[in-house]
């Protein structure tokens, strides 16, 4: 997660302009591509980039047993090429979770809803926060977005207007951006 805020002109909060640029300025469908999530996911150390340095070291480490294995005799080094799996495992992970995103962003439409307040996600409470948002036309949607940008809405006091990315298959809408009804409030 970006640690840091940036408000557009019209008063709208965001921790990436450049996507919230790419959601807003284009239509479906939108130019996004792995490089441009790649891009994206170098601003989340806590979850990418170990997941991207796991995925990569145990790959390397199990490929390097097994060809010291094949160059000393020494067998049972082999059993630590077993190591490429779980590394494979994890890269294949960032990359159905990148396809996901990246299709999400290139195809579905993009939306606004009113939030009074986010509560931790079930399953990642440290890194996301998820909420109800009522849409201008009255039905209710679930919403999701970095905890810090949730604490910042909290902390304000106030319901807040949030954009998401419109995509009915996901169970939490992805919020990209959010404009408070009250003062934004300094998060520690």
């Amino acid at each position: 997660m970006a640690q840091s805020f940036e408000v557009t002109p019209d008063g709208w909060i965001t921790d990436d302009l450049r996507a919230f640029r790419a959601l807003t300025d284009h239509a479906p469908p939108r130019p996004w591509s792995y490089w441009d999530q790649i891009c994206c996911d170098v601003h989340e150390p806590k979850i990418v980039i170990r997941m991207w340095v796991m995925g990569l070291g145990l790959t390397a480490a199990g490929l390097v047993l097994l060809v010291a294995a094949a160059v000393t005799g020494y067998w049972v080094l082999a059993l630590g090429g077993l190591l490429i799996f779980r590394g494979l495992r994890l890269l294949w992970i960032w990359l159905f979770l990148a396809r996901l995103a990246v299709r999400s962003f290139r195809a579905h439409p993009v939306a606004t809803a009113v939030v009074g307040s986010f509560e931790p996600h079930p399953i990642v409470p440290t890194i996301s926060a998820v909420g109800r948002a009522t849409r201008p036309s009255g039905e209710p949607v679930a919403v999701g977005t970095a905890v810090l940008l949730a604490r910042a809405i909290e902390q304000s006091g106030t319901p807040a207007e949030v954009w998401f990315i419109d995509d009915p298959a996901a169970e939490y809408r992805c919020v990209f951006a959010v404009r408070t009804v009250g003062p934004v409030a300094r998060v520690s």
